[in-house]
């Protein structure tokens, strides 16, 4: 059976609001990217085991650590060092929360994922290093701000990296922002389907040429087909609300790029509530 979880700075920056929300929808577990207006990495370990006593003792579990590790430029040493210290913080915070997943991605997009290619598999080796000592998987996302801007440019690098440490977040939502058009079903879902160990769940439109998040259900993504091919495959891991839907605003360009903190929280509880009561109805029979 599937298990459903929020992003918890989907619903607020307040810890103890995002879990009574999760207890209220009878959500199994929560995903963590920023709490308290810090980023995962940035929260100190002893609030890190108050934040974990507090999901725990309400019967959720931590699904996943949702970083932004590698949204940065291959090309500068520095920030990609600066990304390995950061992973490291974030083993340690997953070691804390007893979590056993990471999310990462692939680089700014500069347009030359062909020719760059072996650049990127080369920036992967500290990181499968690092997660394989600690006994934890890197799952990588692909996002149209990144070198792997859909899930045909995933499946490729994950099949080069070809190490059981790294697997795929599948978000058929972020397709449909995907600037090369891939379709997020059938054919974003079957390339990366061997890959996948985690679901993200947004909606989108395009409108007047732009791409727009909105209530899940009533986009383009096609999840009825999506969760019944899941189900066929025995899939049995989370389905995670990540909107970045919300009703009286719309989240900037760069909010999308790099969300999380106080303003990308704003407003974000009621537009979650909508689309995690449309999620339990498309999955009502899976999980």
């Amino acid at each position: 059976m599937m298990r459903l979880g929020v992003i918890t700075d989907e619903v607020s920056q307040n810890i103890d609001i995002a879990v009574q929300f999760s207890k209220e929808f009878g959500l199994n577990g929560v995903e963590l990217r920023t709490v308290e207006d810090k980023s995962i990495d940035g929260i100190s370990p002893t609030r890190l085991r108050e934040i974990s006593a507090v999901i725990r003792n309400s019967g959720l579990s931590v699904c996943n650590l949702s970083s932004s590790f590698f949204k940065c430029s291959l090309d500068s040493r520095t920030e990609i060092k600066q990304n390995i210290e950061k992973l490291k913080r974030l083993i340690e915070a997953a070691h804390l929360l007893q979590c056993d997943s990471i999310r990462g991605f692939s680089f700014f997009d500069t347009g030359e994922f062909d020719e760059r290619f072996d650049d990127i598999c080369e920036k992967f080796a500290r990181p499968a290093e690092l997660c394989q000592k600690e006994g934890l998987s890197l799952l990588l996302e692909a996002d149209p701000s990144v070198f792997t801007t859909n899930c045909k440019r995933l499946a490729k690098l994950l099949n080069a990296l070809d190490n059981p440490v790294f697997g795929a977040i599948y978000d058929p939502g972020n397709d449909i922002f995907d600037p090369h058009g891939e379709q997020p079903f059938p054919d974003g879902f079957n390339v990366v389907k061997p890959f996948i160990r985690h679901v993200h769940i947004k909606d989108a439109v395009i409108q007047d040429g732009k791409p727009r998040s909105v209530k899940v259900g009533t986009g383009n993504v096609p999840y009825p087909l999506i969760l019944a091919v899941l189900s066929t495959m025995n899939y049995d891991g989370y389905l995670v609300l990540e909107t970045h839907y919300r009703l009286h605003a719309e989240l900037t360009d760069e909010m999308l790029k790099l969300p999380g903190g106080q303003q990308f929280s704003l407003n974000a509880e009621e537009a979650s509530r909508e689309s995690m009561a449309e999620l339990i109805k498309l999955a009502s029979h899976y999980v």
